[in-house]
């Protein structure tokens, strides 16, 4: 795996670019994971990172990236998400603003946050449609008035169809974005969902259960986020690489991380199962090194030159 940006002004071949998806609670970090990417390409290759994000937290923590040119979000805006990220997924850019089609040459980096804001505004937009008397997918969802005279206002409710809406296109759009060059990021929350083997697993977190153990199989590289609080002492920001098991309320449930590790080569270059302090550039240059080992040692075993 190269790090280097495949930053080119026609679609990829497949495989030519790096996919990651990060997952965490709120605070385990993703944000600041996202600067730290872009402030690495920016130093070795002088290009930029593009940010289209949902999260209403804001990025406060990659604030002086943004100041200096390096990252340019663009936060989710207007009143269709469906429309909003349709151009997310494209690459498009904001110019007065005006979404302005085309893929730039300078970004390195297309970062997504994230899944669940986007899944969560979508959602949102269908009770609303429900209160307008607009059914999607049929049954299961009401409306009703709340408030009298001047604040007087219609309230809808979801229904299992808006859930099977969200999903798909968050799964459909999260591939399209795949076809923009260079590195694809993805952020999601992190859920418990149904696993009959395990008794639970823990993943992103895309409008119900459905999706968490799926979803890292869209991507190339998955890693999860947590922090870890001791009394008295500094959190600790941590970056899990492979599947682990986690004691939940319900019991063991399994954690999903997926690094795509080659068999060979781990004597040479083994990759730890958590990274402290969490780095994604560190796991990326630990996964590049591994695949250099890998290469070389099944080399050496079939005698090849």
């Amino acid at each position: 795996m190269s790090l280097a940006p495949a930053v080119k002004h026609t679609k990829p071949l497949v495989g030519d670019n790096l996919t990651i998806l990060l997952y965490g609670s709120t605070g385990s970090g993703k944000t600041a994971q996202i600067g730290e990417l872009a402030e690495y390409y920016y130093a070795k290759y002088k290009k930029r990172t593009r940010l289209y994000t949902a999260d209403r937290g804001g990025y406060v923590t990659i604030n002086p990236y943004i100041k200096y040119g390096i990252i340019d979000p663009i936060p989710m805006f207007g009143d269709n998400p469906f429309s909003w990220v349709d151009h997310a997924v494209k690459g498009d850019k904001l110019v007065d603003g005006k979404w302005v089609p085309g893929v730039d040459p300078d970004i390195a980096l297309y970062a997504f946050e994230g899944f669940t804001s986007i899944a969560d505004a979508m959602m949102g937009w269908m009770a609303n449609a429900s209160a307008r008397g607009i059914n999607i997918g049929g049954g299961g969802s009401f409306s009703f008035n709340a408030g009298e005279g001047a604040d007087k206002m219609k309230i809808g409710s979801s229904n299992m169809a808006h859930y099977s809406v969200a999903q798909s296109q968050a799964f459909e759009k999260s591939v399209q974005s795949q076809n923009l060059p260079g590195t694809i990021l993805w952020t999601a929350g992190d859920k418990r969902g149904e696993d009959d083997a395990n008794g639970g697993v823990i993943g992103p977190q895309i409008s119900g259960k459905a999706l968490t153990g799926e979803a890292p199989r869209w991507f190339k590289i998955t890693a999860r986020l947590i922090t870890e609080i001791m009394p008295g002492q500094e959190p600790k920001h941590v970056m899990l690489t492979d599947a682990h098991m986690e004691m939940q309320g319900k019991g063991m449930a399994k954690g999903i991380s997926n690094s795509r590790v080659p068999l060979a080569g781990a004597d040479v270059a083994p990759i730890p199962s958590r990274i402290e302090p969490a780095s994604l550039v560190q796991l990326l240059q630990l996964l590049e090194s591994r695949q250099t080992a890998a290469e070389e040692t099944i080399k050496r075993r079939l005698g090849l030159q």
